[in-house]
């Protein structure tokens, strides 16, 4: 058990709060490689223009929250 803001955990604990998600789709830009698109269980939807070094999420005009 750990103490975090006064309080013990177990690291399960943690990572059961922890907000998980299965990629379910991946795409990749015919133009560039480093191009990606992931859609996710929680129905998001990230890129990367670096090859997967770093992934933003979406935000793009009529696709919903989740």
């Amino acid at each position: 058990m750990d103490r975090l803001m006064g309080r013990s955990w177990s690291i399960d604990e943690l990572a059961s709060r922890a907000p998980l998600a299965t990629v379910v789709t991946l795409a990749e830009s015919p133009l560039d490689e480093k191009v990606l698109f992931a859609g996710s269980s929680d129905g998001l939807l990230h890129y990367t223009w670096d090859g997967g070094r770093s992934w933003q999420k979406a935000q793009l005009a009529g696709l919903p929250e989740r």
